[in-house]
């Protein structure tokens, strides 16, 4: 299945490190529990479409918590709805959680 986003699940080291980089804390919570960051979403691309962003923070799929990157990917079907809630560190944002669902593309589109 095709979203076109990059996954990386975060953990207290690669919090601590983007806590250094950025100056961005994450929530202790988000790297217990193995929540999962999109370090870059591919422009046009599903995931693109639907509003995520390079930087969310996905908590929960179809609901249920994100315990690390298989929990993420495991939903996925082709051609079926997935519903992501994601924390974003943007001021737009009321309390920083976005709810968004995404169609699951079979495979990447090639060309134009």
């Amino acid at each position: 299945p095709y979203l076109g986003m990059k996954l990386l699940e975060l953990n207290a080291g690669i919090c601590e490190s983007l806590r250094t980089s950025t100056g961005t804390p994450f929530p202790p919570k988000e790297c217990e529990r193995g929540a999962v960051l999109l370090p870059h979403v591919h422009p046009g691309a599903p995931a693109d479409r639907c509003g995520l962003h390079s930087g969310d923070v996905i908590v929960k799929v179809n609901e249920k918590d994100v315990t690390g990157v298989q929990s993420v990917l495991d939903p996925l079907e082709p051609g079926k709805k997935v519903n992501f809630e994601v924390v974003r560190r943007d001021e737009t944002t009321r309390k920083g959680f976005v709810r968004l669902c995404v169609v699951v593309q079979a495979e990447e589109m090639r060309g134009g």
